[in-house]
């Protein structure tokens, strides 16, 4: 951490990228479980492979 940036603004940084990679892991858990039902909901895809 560079000494000249202001603590409030690295803090607001490190939040804001927690914040995009929590997003992410919530996004693509939703996409798998979609696809998951999806395949599931599909007759002739009943063991497609994810």
């Amino acid at each position: 951490m560079p000494f000249s940036m202001p603590i409030g603004l690295y803090l607001k940084r490190k939040k804001k990228r927690k914040e995009m990679i929590a997003g992410y892991t919530y996004h693509s858990k939703l996409v798998i479980s979609l696809q998951i039902t999806f395949f599931h909901s599909v007759p002739f895809f009943p063991s497609y492979p994810i």
